[in-house]
């Protein structure tokens, strides 16, 4: 009875076993370290962008001011601390022109104020006022402007002064004006420009001749250094033993070539009848003669000048 009395205590009696950690609660602690580590991390991040701050804000940047002479006289670069200020160099010199300042742009029209605060790098702009000027004198021809003699040059003149110049001879020319020329000298040295204008010198000539022929019957008259493009008259001259058959006046324009510029007077032999007629008997032989006038050719004529 007693066994089995004690079989039955003992069966009914469980046995404690040993528990296993789950995965969850494993999981959560990880995730726990991890954010710790986070968190630090940013802390690290946070403290070292501090420190770089601080060392900027301490750390004095300095700026340059670059002088641009825009021709003149090199000007050295100036250096300075940020906010601090620079004075004006030394004007730049540029042969032929004023200094008028400095300036921000380069197209000139905002003016730099010293002292001069430097927030950033910059570059200044000289600006120049043109104080001497060249000016130009042409020699053209009247009819097509081409060069007739070459251009000469006046360096040296003063902006804003009044300069005058009055044409010179030119062989085989001849000035359309005796009147000198004035400028204004402008500080465009391709504005100030004298011209003359010049008309060619031709020559005419005047011929008389027979109509019937085309045989001359004057001496021919020539006319030297005539403007081109002027207009002239010649009157026909009584020529002994002939009679005027064309106009008694001709005009021509002359032309730039001279062969084209002559004039032409037409004149046609006077017929000279027998005056008397004589026969007479002379130891039985007869002798005739006659009276009268014949024209004998080319005649002289003396023209007016």
């Amino acid at each position: 009875v007693n066994d089995s009395s004690d079989e039955k205590v003992s069966a009914s009696i469980p046995i404690a076993t040993p528990v296993e950690p789950t995965e969850m609660s494993s999981t959560t602690a990880v995730e726990k370290k991890q954010a710790r580590k986070g968190k630090l991390a940013l802390a690290s991040v946070a403290i070292c962008t501090l420190a770089i701050l601080i060392a900027v804000l301490l750390i004095v940047p300095t700026h340059t001011v670059t002088f641009e002479t825009m021709g003149g006289s090199s000007i050295e670069p100036v250096s300075a601390n940020r906010f601090d200020t620079i004075e004006e160099p030394e004007a730049p010199s540029r042969e032929g022109y004023e200094f008028i300042g400095w300036f921000v742009d380069n197209t000139l029209e905002t003016e730099a104020e010293f002292p001069l605060s430097t927030s950033s790098d910059v570059t200044l702009y000289a600006g120049w006022k043109k104080t001497m000027a060249s000016y130009r004198i042409e020699y053209l021809d009247a009819s097509n402007n081409n060069q007739i003699a070459n251009a000469k040059t006046i360096d040296d003149a003063k902006v804003g002064s009044e300069v005058s110049e009055t044409a010179p001879d030119i062989e085989g020319y001849e000035s359309v004006s005796s009147k000198p020329i004035n400028l204004v000298v402008s500080e465009i040295d391709s504005d100030n420009v004298i011209s003359f204008a010049y008309r060619k010198l031709v020559t005419y000539e005047v011929r008389y001749r027979d109509a019937n022929t085309g045989a001359d019957v004057a001496s021919l008259k020539t006319v030297d250094d005539m403007a081109e493009g002027a207009q002239v008259t010649e009157s026909a001259p009584e020529i002994p033993g002939y009679t005027l058959k064309s106009e008694p006046e001709q005009t021509i324009t002359l032309d730039r070539d001279s062969s084209k510029n002559t004039l032409v007077f037409q004149y046609e032999l006077i017929p000279v009848e027998p005056s008397s007629y004589t026969s007479y008997s002379n130891g039985g032989n007869t002798t005739s003669s006659s009276s009268g006038k014949h024209s004998s050719g080319k005649n002289d004529v003396k023209w007016a000048n």
